[in-house]
C-alpha cells in the first residue's frame, strides 16, 4: 500500500511515541528488580521482606511483558516489531519508522 507523506510522518510521530513509552518502561523495569541486587543477609528491601517484593517483583514483570506486547507494533499494519530495540523499518510492510538523523536535525534547528 502507498502512504501519503502526511501519513508517513504521523506513522513516524507514533512509533516515537511507543518507543519512549518502550524506553520508559523498561527503565521502570530496572528500577523495581535493582532493589532485589541490592538485599542485605536478612533478605529484605526497603523493610519488606522477599516474600512480599517477590510477587510485587513477577508482577511487574507480567505486566512489562504484556505492555510490551501491545505497544511495540508497527503504526502502519500493527504487528510486531520482535526483538529489534529502535528499528528503521518495519520487516513486515515496510513502512520507515525513523527519519534520518540528517531529517531530525533540520526539524530540531527550526
Amino acid at each position: 500500500m502507498e502512504y501519503t507523506d502526511q501519513q508517513r510522518a504521523a506513522f513516524k510521530d507514533a512509533y516515537t511515541k511507543r518507543f519512549r513509552k518502550e524506553r520508559a518502561m523498561l527503565v521502570l523495569l530496572f528500577a523495581v528488580m535493582v532493589p532485589f541486587a541490592l538485599t542485605d543477609d536478612d533478605r529484605t528491601v526497603f523493610g519488606l521482606s522477599e516474600t512480599v517484593l517477590g510477587p510485587i517483583a513477577i508482577a511487574a514483570m507480567v505486566g512489562g511483558v504484556i505492555f510490551s506486547f501491545r505497544n511495540w507494533r508497527c503504526p502502519a499494519c500493527n504487528k510486531g516489531l520482535g526483538r529489534a530495540f529502535n528499528p528503521k523499518r518495519c520487516r513486515w510492510c515496510g513502512i520507515e519508522l525513523r527519519g534520518s538523523r540528517e531529517a531530525r536535525a533540520r526539524t530540531r534547528v527550526r
